[in-house]
């Protein structure tokens, strides 16, 4: 195995015992967002590649180099025309999907920069500027030879990174849409973000000391991804100051309908596996006072069954050569709770809850009956310094057929229902056999649903309800009601 090397760079930190991820801190300003936000919270990063002849402070032992990375990567290509513009440059595409695969699955939005003006590579002083330079700033030159080191980065604030541009048979490799120079890139990007060197043996891991020589993961793993949502979050923070923390911020999940389903967080592992590099849907819970609120919209009444699942799998791991490894229990380094809110004035009100599952077990809300159209707010939590993956999943199920004041049974007062709607043109709640037309049909499938309720499946009326039935069968002339008959409100409100 080869050595990535990390030079010039601090001592990782543990954040947090037995919760893995290494880190010597964060970006606290950026050229795009000034003074960034706090731990878990997103920031913007741009990223520029130094003109060749930009001097590489201190690039080998001690001494600055010239950068030739551009030719370099050309020669590699087989490119001749030259040009200014770099992202005409055949190299670039996979230059930039190494900086992109971290924003992909992190709160972390890494923006290209075309100019920079080849000031000193790998001084704190130079820091980024738009329209002049890059916060992270790509070079290279001969650092070792072919193999030993392949690239090099310092830890913030100096985020630059630098490749060893003899090491030709390996960047110039086609495999896998050239797998060792991406993940020799998002290696070091990940140390421009603020992550350390661990290792694992049971465990795939980007930030390992030792570049991989074959191709058995491309990108962040399990615990990568941890660590970059412990710095930034996830991708649902992004868009307002302090991420998705608060009802206004609520991050968008689409309407749910009866019969449908949202879910999302469901990439990250429940069991020992390689994250694919076109997987992007991880969610997480980042530390004690981060909260994650959602929203959804419905449209018609529907049963609700809502779960938080923790997500991630057992793994060993370690900073330091000479140290223990320690076992990372990923699916038990927070405990979540989960809640339920349906939109109101002065401020949403809370509907329904769930806390009660033990560490590492899914909380879930189920069989609640939302009879109310518009907008619904889920809250997660989590209780402790730790980031916690999670999967959270919405299943609809139809309304209760015949149940037309969504009271959770279906009775005489069903019946009322639709005789004062009966040829109005205004809807009944849980209307299965015509939907949007109030008819005879719907009478038929009130009465065949007679004596159901949301939480049983129908029985045969008893005798009592046979009765009922036949004598309101007796006075069921299909007509239309006059406007001025009272109506009952569209919905009856039952939530428990």
């Amino acid at each position: 195995m080869r050595s990535w090397i990390l030079i010039g760079a601090a001592l990782p930190l543990l954040c947090g015992p037995c919760h893995a991820y290494y880190s010597n801190g964060r970006w606290v300003s950026t050229a795009t967002d000034g003074t960034t936000q706090g731990y878990g919270l997103p920031v913007t990063l741009t990223w520029s590649v130094v003109p060749d002849g930009t001097s590489l402070f201190n690039a080998v032992g001690g001494q600055s180099r010239p950068s030739d990375l551009i030719a370099d990567l050309d020669d590699m290509f087989g490119h001749t025309s030259g040009g200014a513009d770099l992202t005409e440059r055949p190299w670039f595409e996979y230059v930039e999907q190494s900086f992109r695969r971290w924003g992909e699955v992190s709160g972390v939005t890494l923006v290209y920069e075309a100019n920079d003006d080849g000031v000193t590579h790998g001084l704190n002083i130079n820091r980024g500027q738009l329209g002049v330079r890059g916060d992270i700033r790509l070079g290279g030159t001969t650092i070792d030879g072919p193999g030993g080191t392949y690239g090099q980065a310092g830890f913030l604030p100096n985020a630059d990174v630098m490749l060893d541009t003899s090491d030709v048979n390996r960047f110039s490799d086609p495999t896998l849409d050239y797998f060792y120079l991406r993940n020799t890139l998002t290696h070091e990007i990940g140390h421009s973000l603020g992550l350390g060197h661990t290792e694992s043996p049971n465990s795939h891991v980007l930030m390992t000391p030792y570049a991989t020589e074959s191709p058995s993961y491309d990108g962040p793993q399990q615990d990568d991804i941890r660590g970059v949502h412990y710095l930034y979050g996830d991708a649902f923070e992004r868009g307002a100051t302090g991420g998705n923390g608060s009802f206004a911020a609520a991050s968008p999940l689409g309407a749910l309908s009866p019969g449908g389903q949202i879910a999302i967080g469901g990439d990250a592992p429940t069991a020992y596996g390689v994250i694919a590099p076109d997987q992007d849907d991880f969610v997480s819970i980042a530390a004690a006072d981060d909260e994650d609120f959602f929203f959804f919209t419905v449209d018609a009444p529907l049963t609700l069954d809502l779960t938080v699942q923790p997500r991630g799998w057992n793994y060993a791991e370690r900073a330091f050569f000479n140290d223990p490894f320690v076992t990372v229990e990923a699916n038990s380094q927070a405990d979540l709770s989960v809640e339920l809110y349906r939109e109101g004035s002065p401020a949403p009100t809370l509907v329904a809850s769930a806390s009660a599952a033990a560490l590492g077990e899914p909380e879930s809300i189920s069989g609640l009956s939302l009879v109310d159209p518009g907008s619904y707010y889920v809250r997660v939590v989590g209780d402790r310094e730790a980031v916690q993956l999670y999967g959270l999943t919405l299943a609809a199920a139809a309304g209760l057929a015949g149940d037309y004041n969504a009271d959770g049974a279906v009775d005489a007062s069903d019946y009322t229902v639709w005789r004062d709607r009966l040829g109005s043109g205004e809807p009944l709640p849980n209307e299965t056999a015509s939907p949007g037309v109030v008819d005879a049909a719907d009478y038929a499938a009130w009465r065949a649903a007679f004596g159901s309720t949301a939480l049983a499946a129908a029985p045969v009326p008893s005798p009592q309800a046979g009765a009922l039935l036949a004598a309101l069968a007796g006075c069921c002339s299909l007509r239309r009601t006059s406007a001025a008959q009272g109506r009952l409100n569209r919905f009856f409100t039952n939530e428990g």
